[in-house]
């Protein structure tokens, strides 16, 4: 007779779990998710809602750096003479064709925004870490003192590629292309901000012409 021989069966080996890769959202949740900051965002007239974190994004921002801002030329203001005193130190965020001006980068709400289309950085002649932004006449709008002069130099890269590029979307959105714009959902939420921002700026100072410095210096004599 033959024998009976068993027969082993061996159960398949589970391979090892593979970590998950973190995953960007879908692009409903983040509809839904910027819907609500919008929301957020005009309950609290501004103050909430747009925090440098939530403006980054999932892809980030453009520039970040922190920068002594003065609104228009250094030496607009009155009585300092070639030195203006309402300088203040700043966290600038440059997200796609708007420039972010926070108190710092825990602020809940940038404090303005500047439109960055039809404006041209450059780099101040007689120093490296200064930046002014004109506009297309060549009127000075802002200067910034960065940290260094390579922190300068990105500011002016990327500002004048996204005022490019905010000329363009302007273009096609008069002549009724909105669906070319090709625009992330975070950017979108951005533009609406900075929309909203833009008038909060704060006023330009009328600058002071070398003869009404004259005029201030001069003591008659009796």
């Amino acid at each position: 007779m033959s024998e009976n021989k068993s027969v082993e069966f061996k159960l398949p080996q589970e391979e090892p779990s593979k970590p998950k890769m973190n995953q960007a959202p879908s692009s409903r949740s983040r509809s839904s998710f910027f819907k609500k900051l919008s929301q957020s965002f005009r309950r609290s007239n501004g103050e909430k809602g747009a925090d440098a974190a939530t403006l980054r994004g999932y892809h980030g921002a453009d520039f970040e750096s922190y920068a002594d801002v003065s609104r228009g030329a250094i030496g607009y203001s009155c009585g300092c003479f070639g030195h203006n005193d309402t300088s203040k130190e700043r966290f600038l965020m440059i997200k796609g064709a708007f420039c972010f001006v926070f108190k710092n980068e825990i602020s809940l709400s940038a404090k303005y925004a500047i439109r960055l289309a039809h404006m041209k950085a450059k780099q101040d002649a007689s120093n490296k870490d200064t930046v002014v932004l004109e506009t297309s006449l060549g009127d000075t709008e802002y200067t910034f003192v960065f940290p260094n002069a390579t922190c300068a130099k990105q500011f002016i890269q990327v500002t004048n590629k996204q005022a490019s590029l905010g000329e363009i979307e302007e273009v096609r959105v008069q002549l009724g292309h909105e669906h070319l714009l090709n625009q992330s959902k975070s950017v979108m939420f951005a533009g609406k901000v900075a929309r909203a921002k833009v008038n909060a700026q704060p006023p330009k100072k009328n600058r002071i012409s070398p003869e009404e410095i004259a005029q201030m210096n001069f003591t008659p004599v009796f």
